[in-house]
């Protein structure tokens, strides 16, 4: 490929769609101009495929056969080429590979059960959907990764079609193994199973408690289910030329503050076992864990003080963590 002349290439490094081809299927594809050939008066068009995953053609046309493309049109393009160059790193592929195997095991297991994927994804779609309107998009993403999490944990014994009690069982050993292999550090199972409950139990506590009156109205958090009651009720009071609000105040809902638009009350002491409580004590034990490492996988507290004064930045969070945790149980 030789270099372009001056005033044959003034498309090169644009997007361009391919137009009054002979293929239907090529007319109005979008690609970039990446090559002038002066000898054949044609551009080289590198497009990309809607395919998964996105892979890269090239395409020699003469200046007749392109258009500059409009801006919509440029920008998704432009993250298509992105994406192939993506899918080009060895660490992407193997993902793809992985993600391709997984699927393919999940086909065969909904096989069993006459299910497609297709059928699966949408149920789950159907009801995260529902979840979204009844309960709001926060605890709906709480509950999606509350549960994916601990299905990805548990894919090698799903793999092996192992018990379900046994499958639930062994979650605590696979992530210990997972982070042993990922880190070279070693955590008890008896570690990660206090963890997983406390992680559990409080998704599961923020996910089904209504939301107080003052979260409420503080942040609007209503979901769209109680947002639709409440212009159906607003709508029948006017209806019926009651005065504004009859229908809130009689309403049980009221009483968890969703439909209460009277001022918000000053904030309870909150208690020290909260979640941001919780988060500090889970920084400062990571903290004195890294810092008490041997380098070997294994912990002795002998480390602790030479490895916080090799690098005494380290220590601030986890200071801020101490003196949190210190003020909510000295007031």
């Amino acid at each position: 490929m030789s270099t372009p002349e001056s005033g044959d290439a003034a498309l090169l490094g644009q997007y361009v769609t391919i137009v009054n081809t002979s293929r239907a299927d090529v007319n109005g594809t979008v690609g970039l101009c990446k090559t002038f050939l002066p000898e054949k008066q044609r551009y080289a068009i590198h497009t990309c495929s809607s395919l998964f995953p996105p892979t890269e053609a090239i395409m020699n046309l003469k200046v007749e056969n392109i258009s500059p493309a409009g801006m919509m049109a440029c920008k998704i393009a432009s993250y298509k080429m992105q994406a192939v160059d993506q899918f080009k790193d060895p660490q992407m592929k193997e993902a793809v590979k992985a993600f391709s195997l997984m699927l393919r095991e999940l086909e065969s297991f909904l096989a069993a059960y006459g299910l497609t994927t297709r059928t699966f994804f949408g149920v789950i779609f159907g009801l995260l959907s529902v979840h979204f309107y009844f309960r709001g998009l926060m605890k709906t993403m709480m509950l999606f990764f509350l549960i994916y999490y601990p299905i990805m944990f548990a894919l090698p014994d799903i793999r092996m079609k192992k018990p379900p009690v046994q499958i639930i069982r062994n979650i605590p050993n696979n992530i210990a193994a997972q982070v042993a292999a990922a880190t070279g550090k070693t955590i008890p199972v008896w570690a990660v199973s206090g963890m997983f409950v406390l992680i559990w139990g409080m998704g599961a506590k923020v996910i089904f408690s209504p939301a107080s009156a003052a979260t409420v109205a503080s942040r609007g958090a209503i979901p769209a289910a109680e947002l639709d009651k409440a212009y159906a009720m607003g709508f029948d009071d006017g209806s019926a030329g009651k005065p504004y609000g009859t229908s809130f105040s009689a309403s049980p809902a009221s009483a968890d503050g969703v439909f209460d638009d009277s001022p918000v009350a000053p904030p309870a002491p909150s208690s020290p076992f909260n979640f941001s409580n919780f988060m500090s004590v889970g920084l400062l034990v990571k903290f004195v864990y890294d810092a008490g490492s041997d380098g070997a996988g294994g912990w002795n507290p002998i480390f602790i003080v030479p490895n916080v004064k090799a690098n005494p930045m380290k220590a601030m969070v986890p200071a801020f963590s101490l003196y949190r945790i210190f003020k909510a149980f000295t007031g």
